[in-house]
C-alpha cells in the first residue's frame, strides 16, 4: 500500500466519529465544567483546608506555650482539665490529643496514645 493511500485511510478513520455531539456528551461536558468551577471556587476561597484544627491541645492561657500553639492552624487550643491526667496518662479518644502541664520550670507533655508521658 502506498503512503498516500495509507494517510487518506488514516484521516478518514480519525475523523469518522468527530461529526457531532449528542445530548449525553453535552450533559457530561456541562456537568464536568460545573464541578471544576465549584471545586475551584472552594479552593480559591480557602474552604478546603484539611489540616486546620486536627490536633486538640490542652494548654492554659498563662503558659508560655499557649500563644505559639494557638498561632498554628493545625492545633485547636482546648481549656485544660487537670483531672484528665490524674492517672499520669492521657487516654486515647478523649478530649485531648496532647496535654501540656507546666509546673514551675518543668513542662510535661502527655500524648493521647497507649498512655504515657514524655518529658
Amino acid at each position: 500500500m502506498r503512503p498516500r493511500k495509507l494517510l487518506r485511510i488514516a484521516r478518514w478513520e480519525t475523523t469518522k466519529g468527530v461529526g457531532g455531539l449528542d445530548r449525553g456528551a453535552v450533559a457530561v461536558a456541562v456537568a464536568a465544567t460545573a464541578f471544576v468551577l465549584a471545586v475551584g471556587v472552594a479552593v480559591a476561597g480557602g474552604g478546603v483546608a484539611l489540616e486546620d484544627g486536627i490536633y486538640r491541645v490542652g494548654v492554659s492561657e498563662d503558659s508560655r506555650l499557649h500563644d505559639p500553639i494557638a498561632a498554628d492552624s493545625s492545633f485547636t487550643v482546648v481549656e485544660p482539665d487537670p483531672t484528665a491526667i490524674e492517672s499520669g496518662t492521657l487516654p486515647a479518644g478523649g478530649r485531648y490529643d496532647l496535654y501540656i502541664e507546666v509546673r514551675g520550670d518543668e513542662t510535661t507533655l502527655y500524648l493521647a496514645a497507649e498512655g504515657g508521658s514524655a518529658d
